[in-house]
């Protein structure tokens, strides 16, 4: 449709395997995101072929409502507001909190906030966003806390193994709200809601995993990355608007659609999202067969962070535990880089 000429590039698992280390590396950071060899693997390619600058779509998944998880944990930071009374409305009675908020999950035409929702290829029934819960979950919680990063399908099995994984000394070294910081601030500041959250995807997620990922892995090839859609003066304009004219609800990038017009064809304005999906399954358990004893025999075990116990004990059920041994693997290499170089 607009002329373009594409490449392609194959993500094969050995090459990943055998490149691992470097990767981890390469990013100078310790972000667990298997997307980081797509990442890599597509500057490389655009090196090869000459091209020493290239355009990224950072930034639009944030900017306007892409990830459904995150309209969701909105939706769920607005009701905790109303509940401790700090919504337009000046609050409201838990009698009315509860109707409205059964109503929502029972009679909304959102997807996303009944209790089924998709993960993968799975369906999967969450508890977590019934009525019930959430309002045990809001009362519970810090008043301060955003419904935010604790909403994502990982946080819950992450923060239940890190327990069990962490030597006793390590973990008298972590504040036990350590995983709820990013996103817990004086409820006096939330403001409005929406650009509040937006404000915070950005601040955390996006700076540093998406745009630490682009950058690194970019300039490893010698490219250089340019984020057009984290224009400062488009993030004015959108959560200037977005003041005024809320845009939560109308579903995932539906301003940014809108602003395209007729420049793209309808088929792909109309798709659904489509995030970079390779065979996780395989990449994980290749890896993890081929750096077993690294994990086992490496620094976070020999500098007293891990239990080599607990470690060997979600090897020995991998698939199951691949989320948070990911990220293991990650951080183990990236010691390794950092004490001992490449």
């Amino acid at each position: 449709y607009l002329g373009l000429q594409f490449h392609e590039v194959e993500l094969a698992t050995p090459d990943l395997v055998r490149f691992f280390p470097e990767l981890v590396a390469l990013t100078d950071d310790p972000v667990a995101d298997p997307s980081a060899y797509g990442y890599y693997a597509v500057n490389k390619l655009a090196a090869e072929h000459g091209i020493r600058v290239m355009l990224s779509g950072q930034g639009g998944d944030e900017l306007f409502w892409g990830y459904p998880w995150v309209t969701e944990a909105l939706r769920q930071s607005l009701e905790k507001a109303a509940l401790f009374g700090q919504s337009d409305d000046g609050g409201i009675s838990l009698r009315s909190w509860f109707r409205q908020a059964y109503g929502a999950a029972n009679g909304s035409t959102d997807a996303y906030a009944r209790s089924v929702y998709i993960t993968g290829r799975r369906h999967v029934l969450d508890w977590r966003r019934r009525p019930l819960f959430r309002l045990a979950r809001y009362l519970t919680s810090s008043r301060h806390q955003l419904v935010f990063m604790d909403l994502s399908p990982e946080f819950p099995a992450i923060e239940r193994e890190t327990r069990s994984l962490l030597t006793d000394a390590f973990a008298a070294l972590v504040p036990a709200d350590n995983a709820y910081s990013p996103f817990t601030f004086p409820m006096s500041e939330w403001g409005q809601v929406p650009t509040k959250l937006s404000a915070t995807i950005a601040r955390t997620y996006l700076r540093s995993n998406g745009v630490v990922q682009g950058d690194r892995l970019s300039m490893a090839s010698s490219v250089e990355q340019r984020l057009p859609l984290l224009d400062h003066r488009l993030w004015e304009v959108v959560q200037g608007l977005r003041k005024l004219y809320p845009d939560h609800h109308l579903g995932p990038k539906a301003w940014l659609i809108e602003a395209l017009g007729e420049s793209l064809p309808a088929p792909i304005r109309q798709r659904p999202k489509r995030g970079f999906t390779p065979p996780i399954r395989e990449w994980m358990n290749a890896l993890f067969a081929r750096y077993r004893e690294s994990l086992l025999a490496g620094h976070l075990v020999g500098e007293g962070i891990c239990r080599k116990e607990s470690l060997a004990r979600l090897l020995e059920q991998a698939e199951a535990h691949s989320t948070m041994l990911f990220r293991c693997l990650v951080l183990e290499f990236w010691i390794r880089a950092m004490k001992d170089g490449v």
